[in-house]
């Protein structure tokens, strides 16, 4: 099965719909705490659908890096 991996770094609030939109979850458990806050943080993310999308998350000013495919 292939997935993907990224990380989203941003600040303000999460933007919760992007959980939706590129049906991803954070790739540990202990990433959820990270989501509430306002402070800069940075957290992986996993989608097991496809690839994110950088601009959508760009439109909430959060940035994707680190996008890797695995098998």
């Amino acid at each position: 099965m292939k997935y993907w991996t990224f990380v989203v770094e941003g600040s303000g609030h999460f933007p919760m719909d992007m959980l939706r939109y590129d049906r991803c979850t954070p790739y540990q458990s202990e990433d959820v705490h990270w989501m509430e806050g306002i402070s800069p943080r940075s957290a992986m993310m996993v989608s097991h659908v496809g690839p994110p999308t950088p601009e959508r998350w760009a439109s909430f000013n959060w940035a994707v890096d680190s996008i890797k495919a695995h098998r």
